[in-house]
């Protein structure tokens, strides 16, 4: 059943929002952390407004993309794409991300044709603001055996 308003009465155009991280929709976007739940459902995890907005306009295929209702930049973004987006608590939203801090949306990205999976965890460096910084996080994900990507 859907939302109900301040009087109990049911209100259709009010989106159901997803409060239980037991959800199977949420679970499988959740399985996505591990890797053996990324080759099953052929899909990858992405967190964050940053990644989000760069698989749009990438013109990836998403999956499930999760969302907080406070997050309007992404669901004003995934409108205007035609995206699908579940809205979900911030509380669900920490269950399925990886990240400990996880920021709105967490996504589902079905890979790319042609894609060869990667065996390796990735570290992606995005707007570091001080460059003493980078050779410290290769230093660590090397330490880690993960590859590190840099964007512009």
């Amino acid at each position: 059943m859907g939302p109900f308003v301040a009087s109990g009465a049911y209100d259709a155009s009010v989106p159901d929002v997803i409060s239980s991280s037991r959800n199977p929709t949420v679970r499988a976007v959740a399985a996505l952390a591990t890797r053996k739940g990324r080759r099953t459902a052929n899909q990858i995890l992405i967190e964050g407004p940053n990644l989000f907005a760069g698989a749009v306009d990438a013109g990836l295929q998403f999956g499930t993309v999760l969302a907080t209702a406070d997050d309007t930049e992404t669901l004003h973004r995934a409108d205007q794409a035609g995206i699908s987006v579940t809205l979900v608590t911030d509380r669900v939203l920490r269950s399925a991300a990886d990240a400990e801090n996880p920021r709105s949306p967490v996504a589902a990205v079905h890979r790319p044709p042609g894609a060869s999976p990667r065996d390796l965890n990735t570290v992606v460096l995005v707007d570091i603001a001080d460059p003493g910084n980078v050779g410290t996080m290769i230093r660590t994900a090397a330490a880690f055996g993960w590859d590190v990507a840099v964007t512009p």
